[in-house]
């Protein structure tokens, strides 16, 4: 059943590439069709599920190479699927009609579905390999729906700019995992990527003397995608792609992806200095510094793209100021609260 969440939007971007000569109505409304039915799904899952085991699928994927196609579904993930389809819903009922005399409605939604789909095998995937996996796909998606007017050079430019510092970040991220990956190996534990093992074994992890390599590897990673300082110049050109994009992008996508895997490392490393220095210094220095440039703007879609920096670097900086413990609970519950807040009220914007 999990398996079906992110399949869906995949799926029907496949059947949208497939129909060529057909009205914009047509692909947002199939769409729209796709996300509904997925959000019965999500609230059947949310309906069956106890609020305490996780729902856990497990498929062969390359046993010889010790991977699995796992998928983990707890209250965290839970949360991002609702935002991420609740608020996709809404920027496809409006891209009906903002969309009706684009040139090319097929490649649009059948790419907006597919990110979609890459989001939420994210936010599901139960080991660090396959959220890689998804976590490249959005990076491909976005750079091509912010790229997708193009016959604009600003909108080619951002397209470019965010793919480079995403890319970048990946290789950074696929780096850290490999180094962890190499850490499970010296301490002999199986299936050491997935994320419940990850959790059981952070005292083993910290105590490692690459532990701070994979943080800051894996850091850079996540903060390239929630462009945080210094990486928070991508966004501002991201504003070029059509308004839809922009809507979904910054309110529930992409650049919330690197606050959810800094998220699902909160367990393993808040124990460390480093995670305090690191994750909440970059944050408040992120929100200082994209409110200061959002203020500072003349340009409303500056102005907004500034203020989503702002935002972000709060949203990262909750987590770091979680260290040891340290009212964690009372700042995690306010991460999400903000998290859906921001979602709900950017979108509008």
């Amino acid at each position: 059943m999990i398996f079906l969440l992110f399949f869906l939007p995949f799926f029907g971007a496949g059947l949208l590439a497939c129909h060529a000569n057909r009205t914009s109505i047509f692909h947002a409304r199939a769409g729209q069709a796709v996300l509904a039915l997925s959000l019965a799904l999500l609230a059947y899952l949310t309906w069956v599920w106890d609020g305490s085991t996780p729902i856990v699928f497990e498929a062969g994927w390359a046993p010889q190479l010790g991977l699995s196609l796992s998928l983990y579904l707890d209250g965290p993930a839970l949360f991002y699927c609702w935002l991420i389809l609740s608020i996709a819903l809404l920027v496809f009922q409006y891209s009906e009609h903002y969309m009706r005399k684009d040139d090319s409605p097929r490649r649009f939604f059948a790419t907006l579905l597919a990110f979609v789909g890459s989001m939420l095998g994210l936010v599901v995937s139960g080991n660090l390999i396959l959220m890689f996996v998804f976590w490249e796909l959005t990076s491909l998606t976005s750079f091509l729906l912010i790229g997708h007017w193009s016959d604009k050079a600003e909108a080619v430019k951002g397209a470019q700019r965010a793919i480079l510092v995403t890319g970048l970040g990946g290789l950074s991220l696929m780096a850290g995992i490999a180094v962890l990956a190499n850490i499970g190996s010296e301490l002999g534990v199986e299936s050491f990527l997935e994320w419940d093992t990850l959790w059981r074994e952070s005292p083993r992890i910290l105590n490692h003397p690459d532990a701070p390599i994979v943080l800051v590897l894996m850091l850079i990673g996540a903060f390239t995608k929630s462009a945080q300082f210094p990486f928070h110049f991508w966004l501002p050109g991201a504003m070029q792609a059509p308004t839809p994009v922009s809507a979904l992008l910054h309110s529930a996508t992409m650049v919330k992806a690197g606050v959810y895997l800094i998220g699902r490392l909160y367990p393993i490393f808040n124990e460390s200095l480093l995670w305090l220095v690191l994750v909440g210094g970059i944050g408040a220095v992120t929100m200082l510094v994209g409110a200061a440039l959002a203020i500072s703007s003349r340009d409303l879609k500056q102005l907004l793209a500034y203020s989503t920096v702002s935002q972000l670097g709060l949203l990262v900086a909750y987590y770091g100021f979680g260290y040891q413990g340290l009212a964690g609970d009372l700042l995690l519950r306010l991460d999400l609260l903000l998290i859906a807040s921001h979602a709900l009220f950017k979108c509008s914007l």
